[in-house]
């Protein structure tokens, strides 16, 4: 199988110094996921409605997959009529990710029992523009400023484009910690590098 070149980009709440990490490998992109999950964690998936055709509510019911299913309504097009859209939080459920094609896919590794509306609340001030503040998040433009859920909690955010490009936002000591834990994989190419986010 031929190895794939996996980017991460480390924020840390509250610093403007961003460490990227760089390194090749044929697993699959869950795997990493995985990997990233620190002891005592768990991982909650957050749904776009644009990725929901990919399985279905039925189909996560088949698989036993608790989920919390938020509704609301949007403009269409120039403000001409309305629509309601629909918005997934799957909760834990070991071994399983949510099958992903090309787009944003939003991960929360809490050691806190999450709440649907707790959730749907700090989503909506954090990230109300979804797609758009998902894209700052992974570039760390937003990430000096963006308040976790939980103090403990960090957040992974993948590339719109490719699942093997991700940002993570968390605690200066999760970032150390999460690099750390990546280093002693023994990846391929793995290399570091620390930089200052530009700010306009």
């Amino acid at each position: 199988m031929k190895k794939k070149h996996f980017i991460a980009l480390f924020h840390s709440v509250g610093k403007e110094v961003k460490t990227r990490v760089d390194f090749d490998s044929e697993i699959e992109e869950t795997f990493v996921y995985e990997l990233l999950r620190l002891d005592g964690y768990s991982i909650y998936q957050f749904i776009l409605p644009d990725y929901q055709y990919v399985m279905s509510l039925d189909e996560l019911r088949e698989q036993n997959v608790r989920f919390k299913l938020f509704e609301k309504e949007k403009s269409t097009w120039f403000g001409l009529g309305k629509k309601v859209e629909q918005e997934l939080l799957i909760y834990p459920k070991a071994g399983f990710f949510y099958p992903y094609q090309y787009g944003h896919y939003f991960y929360i590794y809490s050691k806190e029992e999450i709440k649907g509306g707790e959730f749907i609340q700090w989503m909506e001030e954090l990230f109300p523009k979804r797609f758009a503040d998902f894209d700052d998040t992974l570039a760390g433009l937003n990430s000096d400023t963006v308040k976790l859920l939980h103090a403990s909690d960090y957040i992974l955010v993948t590339n719109h484009d490719y699942q093997k490009e991700f940002g993570v936002v968390a605690s200066k000591e999760v970032c150390a910690t999460l690099t750390a834990k990546l280093k002693q994989a023994g990846f391929d190419s793995f290399k570091t590098e620390e930089y200052l986010q530009n700010k306009e």
